[in-house]
């Protein structure tokens, strides 16, 4: 999304907005809008937003960008449907096609329903793909959503159907191929001044941290070069990078890099389910790898007996799509992490 951002397609403007840490549907209009005023390709926006809105805007040259954003929630307070949906309107003339980069977009949905409720949290998301497919927009406005967890599970949390996001296209991202997960621990390590780096090393690499997510490879690089550095070593071997990864991957000082895959289960879950995913989860840490009977069994203790096979079956996809779990290749109907390093640390730290 950064790199869409950073390197845009000629005649392209776009606009990233985090939105993990907004609190309701009038910050995440005010904060698009207040992007808008910080671009001076955007004038053509402000000239038509005062002779729509009027007083609204008047005097919104004089303010800071705090100001904007205030002048915007105060604008949208009564009636930030309607209004939001006529600001985002105004884009329907753009000089540039537009593309918004809405990251965290499941976050902000959990966020507005413990704020205001789950009603609330629907009506914005219903609302959202109302501005997404307004039809005079659909030639000039794009958007790509993004999230560390699952839209689904928050479309079930908050009682919201399919249809709320039926107009997205899913992309999952997958980890690297082994090709190019070479070819980016070979860059790093060069960027950092490594003239050469024999295979025999980025195999090593590969062996300790088997599946190639980019955030662990990145972890992985780093320590390895700071374990050089410690060692006053000019090179990197294998048993360097084994070391990196037991004394520094895996370090005390490391575990927030981590510790978020464990927090958002209680963020993301309800109470009770978050207690059942995480003694799920430490079995498959324990065992590294449990039968789904065996799970099914677990399951139906830690909920008193109740064997509800739907709610079971949901839980297990959803720890799959969270990529906690994944089915292991070799043995049908078994699960495992699904990757070497999340399981390693939720064995140091949660057993």
């Amino acid at each position: 999304m950064l790199r869409l951002m950073d390197d845009p397609k000629p005649d392209w403007q776009v606009f990233y907005l985090n939105t993990e840490w907004i609190e309701g549907p009038e910050d995440f209009v005010s904060e698009l809008m207040a992007q808008f005023y910080e671009d001076k390709r955007m004038q053509r926006f402000w000239e038509k937003a005062k002779q729509t809105f009027g007083k609204a805007f008047e005097r919104i040259e004089d303010v800071d960008i705090s100001g904007v954003k205030l002048a915007f929630r105060e604008h949208l307070k009564t009636d930030w449907q309607d209004r939001g949906k006529g600001l985002i309107a105004l884009l329907e003339d753009a000089e540039d096609r537009i593309l918004f980069l809405i990251d965290e977009l499941p976050i902000l949905v959990l966020r507005i329903a413990k704020n205001s409720g789950t009603e609330a949290a629907s009506e914005f998301l219903h609302w959202f793909r109302g501005i997404r497919t307004m039809p005079e927009l659909q030639e000039r406005v794009h958007w790509v959503t993004g999230g560390s967890i699952s839209i689904n599970k928050v479309l079930q949390h908050i009682g919201a159907g399919s249809k709320a996001i039926n107009d997205l296209q899913m992309i999952p991202v997958r980890e690297y191929s082994i090709k190019q997960a070479k070819a980016h621990i070979k860059s790093l390590l060069t960027s950092e001044g490594l003239k050469r780096v024999p295979g025999r090393v980025l195999e090593k690499f590969l062996n300790v941290i088997e599946i190639p997510i980019p955030y662990f490879v990145q972890i992985l690089v780093r320590e390895s070069l700071n374990e050089m550095e410690r060692c006053d070593r000019k090179s990197l071997d294998e048993t360097l990078v084994e070391t990196a990864y037991k004394n520094g991957v895996l370090a005390v000082y490391n575990r927030t890099y981590f510790e978020h895959f464990y927090e958002r289960l209680s963020e993301s879950y309800d109470p009770s389910t978050s207690e059942v995913a995480k003694r799920l989860l430490t079995e498959v840490a324990r065992r590294g790898k449990v039968p789904r009977k065996d799970l099914k069994r677990l399951y139906v203790n830690l909920t008193q007996g109740r064997e509800d096979l739907d709610a079971f079956s949901y839980l297990l996809s959803e720890l799959e799509n969270d990529f906690y779990l994944i089915e292991d290749s070799e043995e049908t109907n078994s699960y495992r992490f699904a990757t070497k390093v999340l399981r390693d640390w939720w064995r140091k730290y949660h057993i």
